[in-house]
Formats: structure tokens, C-alpha cells, sequence
């Protein structure tokens, strides 16, 4: 009976990347969404949470970093970008460009979208009526990189990371994080449900499979025994 009312002990989840998200994170949560667009912006958020966890005398160890990405898929890169356009209702790259300029309050008039984004222009107010910390995303994106308007649109949507390609090509970006344990895994966000779903599963799924790190099966229940996290001793 014991060992039965153990298994059904919740894990606690969090979101949110604002201080108080991050507080919130360090002190409780043990899955985190949030999101995540490059390596040494996810390697800074990780080291952030995990940091303020020890220093609540919590081990950092049971902390799992899980954020959402977007797959697009096509038999060749070139196609994947021009579904990114429809599937986003931008139309074109220009498009793309134009949205951005717009959801960023940012005068068109002599804007180039080849110049250099300041990371410093993006950080969003932490008193906005928004979520505040799926804006840190891009200013987080380019504190680490030096990219503009025309880069950053094909890095981002939704707030969250963007992977456009084919199988193999998203195959690769998506353990390319995982495997230096950057990240233990993602939420997928598909841009149209259930046929991006279903197009990952066929696609990139078995890929990863052959590559040993995505399971063919689970001998686990619970989603704490999923993440190898440890039960509460009380």
C-alpha cells in the first residue's frame, strides 16, 4: 500500500522565466517549461535556476529543463522555410519581417532588417500585461549572438525555438542540446495540430529512435519515474 501511495505523488511543473518565475522554479518546480533559443542562452537559464535552487539549500539536481519547440518539416530546408511563411500566416519572408517589426512596436520607416539587433531594445517591461519571461527569449537569443531582423525570424516563433528542416536536419538541432544536458527534453508545439504531430512521429521520431535516444517503449508509470526524478521522502 505504501509503495502504491508513493506512485502517485505529483511532480511539480513550473513556467515562466520573469524573477518571480524563476524564484517560483528554484523553490519548487522539478519540470520546467520555458523557452529556450540557443545553447549559451539555455545554458545561462539553466545555471540562473539551478544557482538560486542551492542557494535555497535545495539540490539542483532535481531540476529538469524542458522547453518548447517548433518543428517544420520539409523534404528539402528550402521548402521548410516556405511553409514557415504560410503556416504563419506571414505569406513570404517579407512578411515574416514585417510582423516582427509590427509585434515589436518598431518604426518601418529606414528600418533594415540586415542590421544587427541590440539585445538591450527587447527586454521586455516586467510590469507589461504579457508573460514576461517568453519575451526574455529573444533578448536572452541575442545578448549570446550577433543576428538580425532577417536571421531572428527564422529562429522564433511563437516565442519558442524554431527548427526547420528536414528529418535529419531537426533530428540533429533537437539532440544537439539534449546531449550536453543543455536540456532534457522539449514540448513540442506544432503550428497545425494533429498534422504536425503526425508528421514528427513519422519523420524525425524514428530517427531519433536509431540514434538510441528516443524510446521505442516505456517500462515506467509515473511522470516522476519518467524524468528520474526521486520521490519526496515524506
Amino acid at each position: 500500500m505504501f509503495h502504491e501511495a508513493r506512485k502517485a505523488i505529483r511532480s511539480f511543473a513550473q513556467a515562466g522565466a520573469s524573477e518571480g518565475g524563476i524564484e517560483l522554479a528554484a523553490r519548487h518546480g522539478e519540470i520546467i517549461y520555458c523557452n529556450i533559443l540557443s545553447r549559451p542562452a539555455g545554458e545561462a537559464f539553466g545555471k540562473r535556476v539551478r544557482d538560486r535552487a542551492a542557494g535555497l539549500g535545495r539540490d539542483p539536481k532535481g531540476i529538469r529543463i524542458v522547453p518548447g519547440v517548433v518543428v517544420i518539416l520539409g523534404e528539402t530546408k528550402k521548402e521548410a522555410l516556405r511553409k514557415h511563411e504560410l503556416f504563419s500566416g506571414a505569406g513570404s519572408e517579407d512578411g515574416l519581417i514585417a510582423r516582427f517589426i509590427k509585434e515589436n512596436g518598431i518604426d518601418p520607416d529606414g528600418f533594415n532588417p540586415d542590421a544587427v539587433l541590440d539585445a538591450e531594445r527587447f527586454i521586455p517591461d516586467p510590469n507589461r500585461l504579457q508573460a514576461v519571461g517568453m519575451g526574455l527569449g529573444l533578448s536572452d537569443l541575442l545578448t549570446h549572438e550577433k543576428l538580425t531582423t532577417r536571421q531572428v525570424v527564422r529562429r522564433s516563433e511563437g516565442h519558442h525555438r524554431l527548427l526547420l528542416g528536414t528529418g535529419e536536419e531537426v533530428a540533429d538541432a533537437l539532440i544537439d542540446l539534449w546531449d550536453d544536458g543543455t536540456v532534457v527534453g522539449y514540448t513540442l508545439q506544432p503550428p497545425r495540430a494533429p498534422d504536425d504531430i503526425e508528421e514528427f512521429v513519422d519523420k524525425v521520431v524514428p530517427i531519433l529512435q536509431d540514434r538510441g535516444v528516443y524510446r521505442s517503449r516505456y517500462e515506467e508509470q509515473t511522470v516522476r519515474e519518467r524524468y528520474g526524478l526521486p520521490f519526496p521522502e515524506d
